[in-house]
């Protein structure tokens, strides 16, 4: 991210998740050090859930393998719609074995970017620039779609009008 993207940023509010305490914390720091400062942490896939139906947040950024819930059952969870509005979170899959199998089964069950551990600023900072930018071009595809349906419905509205004062001209 540039010293201008970064800055427009900071205001995020991101959700860390892994079971390792040692990890997480190499993760705060590097994403403190990209200049992130409203970071939420979970120690559990259990409970990063319950906090995504609590909470808001922005980016999650989850470790791949842990106990009880992995980042695999994490995806399928969080990607299904049933899970609510935090569904089409931008979700950022962390782990040490980025190897091509685990990546494009991340990437295969929604998550948006996969970085490898140990953490690296530069690739964390590439990463949540990249789901950022992909959503709001998302979320501006979307406005473009309903404005353009909303366009249309006055323009039906207009024509159903424009008729009946035509039928009636008749009378």
């Amino acid at each position: 991210m540039s010293a201008r993207t970064n800055s427009a940023l900071v205001d995020l509010k991101l959700l860390i998740v892994d079971d390792n305490q040692y990890a997480r914390s190499l993760a705060i720091a590097n994403l403190k050090q990209i200049g992130f400062h409203n970071i939420d942490e979970a120690d559990s896939g259990a409970e990063a859930l319950l906090r995504l139906h609590t909470g808001s947040y922005d980016v999650l950024i989850i470790d791949w393998y842990m106990p009880e819930i992995s980042g695999a059952g994490m995806l399928s969870v969080i990607r299904d719609r049933r899970f609510g509005p935090a569904h089409n979170i931008p979700i950022i899959v962390m782990s040490a074995y980025t190897n091509r199998e685990n990546i494009e089964r991340a990437l295969g069950l929604g998550a948006n970017q996969v970085v490898a551990k140990p953490i690296k600023t530069a690739a964390m900072s590439k990463a949540i620039g990249e789901v950022i930018k992909t959503e709001r071009q998302s979320y501006h595809s979307m406005s473009g779609l309903l404005n353009k349906v909303q366009e249309e419905d006055i323009l039906d509205d207009q024509l159903l009008v424009d008729n009946d004062e035509a039928d009636t001209a008749f009378l």
